[in-house]
């Protein structure tokens, strides 16, 4: 057995210890879960970073480990370590604090939020298994209610479906044929249908849940007729016989047809615009560490998902390919933008600027260079950087319950460190120099110039031109837009018992939550300055 399977290993390892601490260790086995969850990710992650890139393993002759997917394991690890560190600000209020993950007296889960997880009156009168909906505040000055949501429970279930979801992802890298690589496909998607329903009377998030099945059974099927195709053409499910297969005869219309049918499949994953329209509904009404899971680690699954038959078995296809993917790319950055510029929820907006961000990553598939999917996986790691630290910052700020664009008004001026944080993050989302982000779409863009499409070029630099604006909107009401919001005025009793009090902290608890946004920046700005990073990445691809 080559050490290459370590991180694999390791990754099952947890699943099944995570979900055994919480099965087995009533009372504080969630809490133990949780930690272990975090740790354990933190593990595998230092444990890919001493594999050899250079070695290749293959497992039964349908399970191969290479650099790249030794690449993609990082990406799917630190998604998951991000994913269950930003789940620990819904889950309790400060990080240390036990009671949301307690036994309550009848043996079930005890949600109520403990000090310093103030909630709304009426999100406190909700039922409490982490599952109510949405609960409605009045906001003073605009006199528009502002939606909270109570905490989640079951974070043993929880960890547990994001590291099996994780596993699923390593093996559609690890996949050398088409029915491999559908089993990894929906073993990293199936965990997300029930991770979107985890608040389980929650109407939002009841829709978001049937929604995404709805369209995941879709994806699935439509790639699965086109397998048929692909089968039909090459007769074998194995890529070195449908490679073989498009090499002998690239215009076979069987071959053709079923490309288009799996690459419409990965299109919704992907959020490719017409497929698209499921996006902002989901990730709204998931719980807000799931549309983070959703944004950055399955849309790698579906980009992983593309890289591995576009410069695999399908390779010999792509000129006829190009056109689609240009106007698959165009399409798809400029719905995102233009659905951004109107969104107040946080969640909707972050929704519809992944789907923009899409658009620019498949614009570099126009390229077979190995630079392409170099440049592609950069891109991924600066677009994860910033999608964490903003998530992360709604948290926090949203004390996990709210995740309107008010939530950020007067963060500038009380928490100077954070408005820092989020204003670096948009700044790369939308491409600023010298932020990771340039340097990201700099080398997304140079596939397609270098195939001749400079008109496509320019066209994603006025998209992204475009995306400043509502990445500005947040940084406005961060920074120029004074908070609403106006404490009532105690009560005579209140007020007496507030004067004997010990004065409250000045500042708001360091929690694992700004621990976590201590890495993002640093990737943030080292991404973007270190050419050393984005040259071993392209090494390891082949270049």
């Amino acid at each position: 057995m080559s050490i290459l399977l370590l991180p694999d290993i390791l990754l099952l390892a947890l699943t099944f210890a995570v979900l055994g601490a919480d099965l087995f260790r009533p009372g504080r086995g969630a809490e133990i879960a949780w930690h272990l969850a975090w740790s354990g990710s933190l593990l595998v992650f230092l444990s890919l970073l001493v594999m050899p890139y250079d070695q290749q393993y293959l497992l039964f002759g349908g399970y191969q480990i290479d650099g790249r997917g030794l690449l993609f394991r990082q990406l799917f690890v630190l998604s998951a370590l991000f994913t269950i560190l930003l789940g620990g600000a819904y889950f309790r209020g400060n990080f240390g604090r036990r009671r949301p993950f307690a036994a309550s007296a009848g043996g079930q889960t005890d949600t109520r939020p403990g000090p310093g997880f103030a909630m709304h009156e009426n999100a406190a009168n909700q039922p409490g298994d982490g599952g109510s909906d949405l609960a409605v505040s009045q906001d003073p000055a605009s006199k528009q209610p502002t939606p909270t949501r109570p905490p989640l429970a079951y974070p043993g279930e929880f960890c547990t479906l994001v590291l099996l979801a994780t596993f699923g992802m390593f093996v559609v890298v690890s996949a050398t044929d088409l029915l491999t690589l559908l089993v990894g496909l929906e073993l990293a998607t199936i965990p997300l249908y029930a991770l979107c329903g985890f608040r389980k009377n929650c109407l939002l998030a009841s829709e978001a849940a049937i929604k995404f099945v709805i369209i995941g059974g879709l994806s699935t099927a439509v790639a699965l007729f086109g397998y048929s195709f692909i089968y039909g053409a090459a007769g074998s499910l194995h890529f070195d016989v449908i490679l073989a297969a498009a090499q002998a005869d690239p215009n076979s219309a069987l071959l053709l047809t079923g490309t288009v049918l799996v690459l419409a499949g990965a299109a919704f994953k992907l959020t490719l615009f017409p497929f698209h329209l499921w996006a902002p509904d989901v990730y709204q009404g998931a719980p807000a560490p799931v549309t983070a899971f959703l944004s950055v680690a399955s849309k790698a699954t579906a980009v992983a998902f593309l890289l591995v038959l576009l410069s695999g078995p399908l390779a010999p296809l792509h000129g006829h390919l190009q056109w689609a993917i240009l106007l698959l790319a165009g399409a798809t950055m400029t719905v995102g933008n233009l659905g951004a510029l109107r969104q107040r929820n946080l969640l909707r907006l972050l929704a519809y600027s992944s789907i923009a961000q899409a658009g620019y990553i498949v614009l570099a598939f126009v390229s077979a260079d190995t630079l392409a999917g170099s440049a592609i996986f950069y891109y991924l790691l600066v677009y994860a950087a910033g999608n964490f630290a903003t998530f992360f910052i709604i948290a926090i700020r949203g004390r996990g319950q709210s995740e309107e664009m008010e939530i950020l008004r007067g963060l500038g001026r009380h928490s100077p460190a954070l408005g820092a944080v989020l204003m670096l993050a948009m700044f790369s989302l939308a491409g600023i120099p010298p932020l990771a982000g340039f340097t990201g779409k700099f080398m997304l863009f140079a596939p397609a110039a270098m195939e001749g499409f400079h008109w496509m070029v320019l066209f994603a630099a006025v998209n992204s031109t475009v995306s400043l604006y509502y990445y500005l909107m947040l940084i406005r009401e961060a920074y120029i837009v004074a908070p609403t919001t106006t404490e009532p005025a105690p009560a005579p009793q209140a007020a007496a018992a507030t004067a004997t009090a010990p004065p409250a902290a000045a500042h708001p608890p360091i929690t694992i939550q700004h621990c976590g946004l201590i890495p993002l920046t640093a990737a943030l700005l080292l991404l973007g300055l270190l050419p050393g990073i984005s040259t071993a990445i392209h090494r390891v691809f082949g270049g």
